[in-house]
């Protein structure tokens, strides 16, 4: 059995169960503060997390289309004039980018 505890009123069930109200022996195993788990995964992944875009160098992409697929021509949503400039600037860094 798996229960979900949030952490928005939490006192209220352990009140319980220190009662004895609930009778549930709880085991809590692996369970890691949010800060220690940033840490580790960015310790032993640390080239995924430079701030920069890699690239994919392990195998080949495939890409399966039926026999009888017709190619579909969809418009561009209409982009705000106030949000042109902001777009255009993230156009450019992210073909600087590669």
């Amino acid at each position: 059995m798996t229960i979900f505890v949030p952490e928005i009123r939490f006192d209220m069930i352990q009140d319980r169960l220190n009662d004895g109200f609930l009778n549930i022996i709880c085991s809590v195993e692996g369970v890691f503060q949010k800060p220690e788990l940033v840490i580790l995964v960015g310790n032993s992944y640390a080239e995924l997390f430079d701030g920069g875009l890699g690239r994919f160098t392990g195998g080949r992409a495939r890409l399966a289309v039926r026999a009888d697929a017709a190619p579909v021509f969809c418009r561009a949503w209409p982009l705000p004039y106030a949000l042109r400039e902001r777009v255009d600037a993230e156009l450019d860094a992210m073909l600087r980018a590669g």
